[in-house]
């Protein structure tokens, strides 16, 4: 799930959509990919962007892998790098990623919504006394009451 940005501020201060991608990655997530900004193009300090990966680093139970962006412009120690601008690092990450994939069990499996539905046809219903097949009444929906009969 592609989440938009979350802000470093208090929970009471969010707007819906930063609470539904904290819900989606408290909730849905298998692997959180949190991007830092160590240029400060983004409009915060780096100091302001690890705040905030600490907290969401305390509110899931999933990896978090950190990549600090723009390397063609600045570095970040200690950091998995990529440039999306050059695309330097970007393949390497995407290994990374992949290689997170969750095994899922048979229960968990993924259906694909495109398949058709195939729906088992029900066994023709016999009346006891005669032995012969029950014709099915199909019901039609009532016409609405004119105003006439209305009280």
């Amino acid at each position: 799930v592609d989440t938009p940005g979350i802000l470093d501020r208090p929970a009471e201060e969010r707007n819906a959509i930063e609470r539904q991608a904290l819900s989606a990655m408290m909730n849905v997530a298998d692997l959180i990919l949190f991007i830092l900004d160590p240029s400060g193009h983004c409009g915060y300090p780096m100091e302001v962007q690890i705040s905030l990966l600490e907290e969401v680093k305390e509110m899931v139970q999933v990896p978090v892998l950190v990549v600090a962006n723009k390397s063609d412009i600045v570095t970040a120690d200690g950091y998995r790098t990529m440039s999306t601008q050059t695309g330097d690092g970007v393949e390497d990450l995407f290994k990374v990623i992949l290689a997170h994939r969750p095994v899922r069990t048979e229960e968990q499996r993924v259906i694909d919504i495109r398949a058709p539905i195939v729906h088992e046809e029900e066994a023709p219903e016999i009346d006891p006394m005669t032995g012969q097949m029950k014709r099915r009444r199909i019901r039609r929906p009532r016409k609405p009451r004119s105003g006439k009969d209305t009280p």
